[in-house]
């Protein structure tokens, strides 16, 4: 579970996947449109609009994305 609140430099391992092409188009929970080619993600227990560093621990890159 993540804590409250979050701070910037708070480290959380957590599993990722990825939504298939099926989402596309379709209304995010935020009420946004899914676009695979957003850099958005769904976070259970982070607010919308965190935005959150993700890396990879087998090749060590990361990318920001919003949830």
């Amino acid at each position: 579970m993540v804590k409250h609140p979050v701070s910037p430099g708070d480290a959380y391992y957590l599993f990722a996947t990825f939504y298939g092409d099926e989402f596309e188009g379709k209304q995010a929970a935020d009420g946004s449109t899914f676009s695979n080619s957003g850099m958005t993600c769904a976070a259970r227990g982070f607010p919308f609009g965190t935005m959150l560093e993700v890396q990879s621990l087998e090749t060590g890159k990361s990318v920001i994305v919003t949830v």
